[in-house]
C-alpha cells in the first residue's frame, strides 16, 4: 500500500498530542470517577481511530476500536472504575505511543499487541457480565471478544486511600482555549539565529553612540527605542520555543505510579507549578535526570506501608514536585517524606571508596553532595531500578552542561529534598566579560560564585593555595590551564588583578585572570569545525564592541583541575 507521508506525519503529530492528554485523563481518573473525563477519553480514542484509518493505518484503527469498546462501557456506566482498568488504559496508551512514533517513519510497521488485546477484552467483558448480572455470552453490551484469563478486578479506592493520587487540585483546571499551529523546529531556530544577529548588531550600534557627530538627543532617543524593540523581538522569538513543564511533570507522575505499583508501595504525588516554562532544549535534556531522582525517591526513599506504620508515619508516602520562576531561571524541587539520607553513612562510604581523606572536614550539605560523584551509592542491594552506582553523577553532569545546579537536603526518618536550578534558555546567557593576555573571553555568570579584585602586591600569586573566608582554596592561572590543555604555546605574561571563585562538587577553586571588563547578555554561537569541540570552550559570541569572544566552559575546566589536583595530592 502506498502511504502519503505528509498526511502520515501530520496525523502522527496530532495523535501524539491527543495521547499526551489521554495519559493525563487516566491520571486524573485515578482520583475517582468523572463523567466528563470518560467522555473526553472516548472522544480522544475516537479521533485517533478515525484519523488512523483515514491515512491508511487500518490495523491501528482496529486496535483503538477495541480499546474504545472498553471506554464506552465506562462512559455508559456499565462498569465501575477499578485500579486494574486504569492500568489497562495506561498500557494501551503506551502501546499506541510507541506504535505512532514508529509509524511516523515506517507506516507499514505492525507490532504484536494481540496478547494484551485478548486480556483487555476478556477482562472488560467478564467484568461487565458480572456487573450486569448475566453471563458474558448473553450480555447485550458485550462485544465479540477472544477468550482469555483476566486478573481479579479491584474497585478504585477513594482519593485519600488510593495507591497513587494527584493532590494538586489546581492542575485539574483546563487551560483557556488557545489556537496553535505547527512550526518546524529548524525554521524556528533559524528565525532565532537571525534575530540573535540583529541583537548583536544593535549592541554594537549602541556602543558607538558616544561619538560627537552622533551625540544628539534625537539620535539617542531613536537608538534607545531601537534597542527596546530589538530586545522585545528577541524575547518574543525565544518565547516561541518555551514549553510548560506540565508535560514533564505528567511523565514523572506516570513513572511514580508505575514504579510504586511494581514495588508494592503506597505513594501520593503532589504537583504544582506545571505552568512554569522552560526552553524546549533544556526540557529535553533534563527529563532523564529528573526521572532518575523520582525513581530513587520511590525505590530508596519511600518505605513500604507496613514499615511506615511501624515508624508511626502515614501509610502513604508522598513525592512532591514543585516548580517556580525566579530571577535567574527556574527552580525545581523534588521532595519525599521517606526514610531520608544518613550523612554518617555517606561519609563512611566516601572514606571507604577513597573519595575523601579521614581529616577532611565537610558540612552536612557538602556530605550530601558526595552522592553526586561517579560510582557513589549507599544502596544496600542492587535492584532493577537503582543501586548500581550510576545515575546521580549523570544528573550532576547534565546540570553542569546546562549551567544549572543541584542542592540536596535530607533528614533521617523525615525525607529528602532535591533543589534543581536551571536557566530559562540556553540560547542567550548572562555573561561575565574578562581578558586574558589582551584577548576577550566570556563566562556564564551562573558558573561564578564570586569575583575577588586585588591590587598589585596584595596577593602572593606564587602560592598554589590561598585562604578565603576561612577556607583553603586552590589557585590556578586560568590562561595557563587553557594553554596547557590545548597544547598551545603560552602568550606573554600579563598582570593578574582578579580571581574568579568557582564551585566544583563540595569545593571551591580560584582562577586567576587579568581583569573583569563587565557583564552583558550574549548570544551563544557554534564554533567552526576547526575549533569545535576544543577543550574548555562552549561556543563563541560577538561582543558589544564588535569583537569576537570565546565562551569558556568553567565546569569542564574546574573538573579537570580538581582531578589533577587530587592526583597530585595522592602522589605527594
Amino acid at each position: 500500500m502506498d502511504f502519503d507521508m505528509e498526511m502520515i506525519t501530520s496525523f502522527c503529530d496530532e495523535a501524539l498530542d491527543s495521547l499526551t492528554r489521554w495519559e493525563q485523563v487516566c491520571l486524573e481518573l485515578s482520583q475517582g470517577e468523572n463523567q466528563d473525563l470518560y467522555q473526553e477519553l472516548f472522544r480522544l480514542a475516537h479521533n485517533i481511530k478515525g484519523g488512523s484509518r483515514a491515512v491508511g493505518l487500518i490495523a491501528m484503527g482496529d486496535y483503538v476500536h477495541q480499546v474504545e469498546d472498553g471506554i464506552t462501557l465506562l462512559r455508559d456506566g456499565q462498569l465501575k472504575l477499578s485500579e486494574k482498568i486504569i492500568q489497562f488504559l495506561l498500557e494501551s496508551h503506551k502501546h499506541l505511543s510507541e506504535w505512532i512514533i514508529e509509524a511516523k517513519t515506517e507506516p507499514a510497521y505492525l507490532p504484536d499487541h494481540q496478547t494484551f488485546l485478548n486480556e483487555f477484552k476478556s477482562f472488560f467483558q467478564q467484568l461487565n457480565a458480572v456487573n450486569s448480572g448475566v453471563s458474558s455470552e448473553t450480555s447485550t453490551e458485550s462485544r465479540t471478544l477472544s477468550s482469555g484469563v483476566h486478573p481479579e478486578a479491584r474497585e478504585m479506592p477513594q482519593p485519600e486511600t488510593q495507591t497513587t493520587a494527584k493532590t494538586a487540585v489546581n492542575e485539574k483546571r483546563k487551560a483557556p482555549s488557545n489556537e496553535t499551529i505547527r512550526v518546524s523546529a529548524q525554521k524556528l531556530d533559524q528565525l532565532i539565529q537571525v534575530i540573535g544577529e540583529l541583537s548583536i548588531h544593535q549592541t554594537i550600534v549602541w556602543h558607538t553612540r558616544g561619538g560627537q557627530e552622533n551625540n544628539n538627543k534625537i539620535f539617542t532617543n531613536s537608538l534607545q527605542l531601537s534597542q527596546k524593540l530589538t530586545k522585545e523581538l528577541y524575547d518574543r522569538a525565544l518565547s516561541l520555543r518555551m514549553q510548560p513543564l506540565q508535560s514533564v511533570f505528567q511523565r514523572l507522575e506516570r513513572n511514580i505510579m508505575d514504579l510504586s505499583r511494581s514495588l508494592e508501595k503506597a505513594v501520593k504525588v503532589e504537583i504544582s507549578g506545571g505552568e512554569v516554562e522552560l526552553d524546549k532544549t533544556v526540557i529535553e535534556k533534563i527529563v532523564d535526570p529528573l526521572m532518575h531522582i523520582v525513581r530513587n525517591a520511590v525505590d530508596h526513599g519511600i518505605e513500604r506501608p507496613a514499615d511506615r506504620i511501624m515508624d508511626d508515619k502515614p501509610e502513604f508516602g508522598t513525592v512532591a514536585i514543585h516548580a517556580r520562576q525566579d530571577t535567574f531561571g527556574v527552580e525545581l524541587t523534588i521532595k519525599d517524606n521517606g526514610k531520608g539520607l544518613s550523612s554518617q553513612n555517606i561519609r563512611a562510604k566516601a572514606l571507604e571508596k577513597g573519595l575523601i581523606s579521614e581529616n577532611k572536614k565537610l558540612s552536612e550539605k557538602e556530605i550530601f553532595g558526595l552522592i553526586l560523584l561517579p560510582g557513589f551509592s549507599t544502596a544496600e542491594k542492587i535492584t532493577d531500578v537503582s543501586g548500581r552506582g550510576v545515575g546521580m553523577d549523570v544528573v550532576k553532569r547534565t546540570l553542569d552542561d546546562l549551567n544549572g545546579s543541584i542542592e540536596i537536603f535530607s533528614e533521617v526518618g523525615k525525607g529528602t529534598q532535591f533543589t534543581v536550578t536551571l536557566p530559562t534558555s540556553v540560547s542567550i546567557i548572562d555573561a561575565l566579560l574578562i581578558t586574558l593576555s589582551g584577548h576577550n573571553y566570556v563566562l556564564p555568570v551562573g558558573a561564578i560564585e564570586e569575583v575577588i579584585n586585588f591590587e598589585e602586591g596584595e596577593m602572593d600569586l606564587s602560592k598554589k593555595m590561598i585562604v578565603h573566608n576561612d577556607h583553603v582554596m586552590p589557585l590556578q592561572d586560568l590562561e595557563s590551564l587553557l594553554v596547557a590543555k590545548a597544547s598551545r604555546r603560552p602568550t606573554e605574561k600579563t598582570q593578574k588583578k582578579a580571581i574568579l571563585v568557582c564551585k566544583h562538587e563540595s569545593n571551591k577553586i580560584g582562577f586567576l585572570i587579568d581583569r573583569v571588563v563587565g557583564q552583558q547578555q550574549v548570544v551563544i554561537r557554534p564554533l567552526n569545525e576547526n575549533i569545535n569541540g576544543s577543550f574548555g570552550l562552549l561556543g563563541g559570541t560577538i561582543l558589544g564592541n564588535g569583537e569576537p569572544g570565546l565562551i569558556i566552559d568553567m565546569s569542564a575546566l574546574a573538573s579537570h583541575f580538581a582531578n589533577e589536583f587530587r592526583t597530585k595530592e595522592r602522589v605527594a
